[in-house]
């Protein structure tokens, strides 16, 4: 049978496909959907695009509501499942919250094929609510922390390059360009269903440190002294931290955050701000710039946790945001975060912001080179 991937889960989705994808493009002649264009009227036109010659194939299946993935599944059945994660992305669609949320993610594993083989993250919590006793087929666990699960990494090593990792019980050591604990987990999917469809680990190593890397998500641009993380595809609480930790991690000199509001959590958006204040707080960050009328929420919960509030400017306008950026004295060997939803279209920010940042680079290599 035709392998039929489908990849679901509050983030991580489109990582994980382009992972998944590349590690089985080694052996088969592969289809993978479109970016993150995830939705059942997409998943209807590829049902139109997959052909003969196609080996295998490699979806992301999103939630509109409840409904979405069974009517993806309707549309196109899969054979192996992936639930990356259950978190607070789009929590405010669902009036039972977090419950909904697992409720409708559980659906690809109702709607996928009864006798395939389920993936799931045995470090997440919210996926252990997952409904998987009408499912009869084989299931599979990826983890860090947990050392139960079917496929582990330890042994996690950050370079400027990205990340490499080993596979417990294998001696081997898998590389992936890019950084990030959440990116692990999202390799070990790609591991797994590699694995366990008889690819070779020197296939899966090279598909991992391959893959297409997707647009905006924890892109890097080294410019002279400085460094600038691009993260401004999208933003949910979770992936916020992933991101302030990855700061946290590689910036060796100066940590500046530029976070924007995080959009789709209702009643939860005070709460949930205040806690990715709170969190960047307690890492290594030195100066944090908000955008946006909720965004204000993350500055106010940093200074809760002990934050210096001569160390943070809040924006309402990004107009405002880039004067105030410009007007920042940027020392060599200073990396900056922006992250932000993709409501606040944060990408004229990033394009000024390395511009600005290329211009104090020259200036500043020009004045050494003359002394």
């Amino acid at each position: 049978m035709k392998p039929i991937i489908a990849v679901t889960g509050s983030v991580g989705k489109t990582t994980t496909k382009e992972m998944i994808a590349s590690v089985l493009a080694q052996r088969f002649q592969t289809f993978k959907s479109v970016r993150n264009l995830n939705l059942p009227e997409h998943i209807a036109r590829y049902q139109q695009q997959i052909k003969p010659n196609h080996e295998a194939v490699v979806l992301e299946y999103a939630i509109a509501n409840h409904g979405s993935i069974r009517t993806s599944c309707d549309y196109i059945q899969p054979n192996i499942g992936i639930i990356t994660n259950i978190g607070t992305a789009h929590l405010s669609r669902f009036e039972d919250k977090i419950a909904g949320i697992v409720k409708a993610k559980s659906e690809l594993v109702q709607g996928m094929h009864q006798d395939g083989l389920l993936f799931l993250n045995a470090d997440d919590e919210n996926s252990k609510q997952i409904n998987t006793k009408i499912f009869h087929g084989q299931r599979y666990s990826i983890g860090i922390e947990n050392n139960k699960a079917d496929f582990i990494a330890h042994s996690i090593q950050c370079t400027r390059a990205g990340m490499s990792f080993q596979l417990q019980g294998e001696n081997q050591i898998f590389f992936i360009p890019v950084w990030g604990r959440h990116n692990i987990y999202n390799a070990l999917f790609a591991i797994g269903v590699g694995f366990k469809l008889g690819l070779s680990f020197a296939e899966i190593q090279q598909g991992l440190k391959s893959f297409e890397k997707p647009y905006s998500r924890l892109t890097h641009y080294r410019l002279p002294g400085i460094d600038v993380i691009d993260d401004t595809f999208n933003a949910s609480p979770e992936s916020m931290k992933a991101a302030i930790d990855v700061l946290s991690m590689i910036g060796k000199g100066n940590n500046v955050a530029i976070l924007g509001d995080v959009s789709g959590l209702g009643e939860y958006s005070i709460e949930a701000h205040k806690e990715i204040g709170k969190y960047l707080a307690s890492k290594n960050i030195h100066f944090l710039y908000t955008y946006g009328r909720e965004a204000k929420l993350i500055g106010e919960g940093a200074i809760e946790a002990g934050f210096n509030p001569s160390h943070l400017i809040h924006c309402d306008e990004q107009l405002e945001l880039h004067a105030q950026l410009q007007q920042h004295s940027i020392l060599p060997l200073t990396t900056f975060l922006l992250k932000a939803t993709a409501r606040l279209n944060m990408q004229p920010t990033v394009e000024f912001f390395i511009k600005h940042c290329l211009t104090i680079s020259k200036t500043f290599f020009k004045k050494i080179a003359v002394q």
